[in-house]
C-alpha cells in the first residue's frame, strides 16, 4: 500500500472515529460543545485532506505543505486530548 493511500485511510479513520465518538455521547455534551467539536473535526480532516493532495501534487521539498501536515496531526493529538 502507498503512503498516500495509507494517509487517506489514516484521515478517514480519524474523521470516521470522532463522529462516531460524539454519536455515542450525544447526551454527554452539550449540543454546543457537539457542534463545535465536529465542525473542528470535519474541518481539520478536509484540511488534512488538502495537505496530503498538496503533498503528492507539489512533492515532498515544499516545507509549507510539511509543516502543515504536522500542524494537522499535532491538532488532532490536541483534540483528543482536550475532550478525553
Amino acid at each position: 500500500m502507498s503512503l498516500k493511500k495509507i494517509f487517506y485511510l489514516f484521515g478517514f479513520i480519524y474523521l470516521g472515529s470522532w463522529l462516531f465518538h460524539f454519536l455515542t455521547h450525544l447526551g454527554y455534551y452539550d449540543s454546543k460543545y457537539l457542534l463545535t467539536g465536529a465542525s473542528f473535526v470535519v474541518v481539520s480532516t478536509l484540511l488534512f485532506f488538502g495537505v496530503v493532495y498538496l503533498f503528492y501534487k507539489k512533492g515532498s521539498s515544499n516545507k509549507i505543505v510539511h509543516g502543515l501536515l504536522v500542524l494537522t496531526s499535532l491538532a488532532s493529538i490536541v483534540t483528543a486530548v482536550v475532550l478525553a
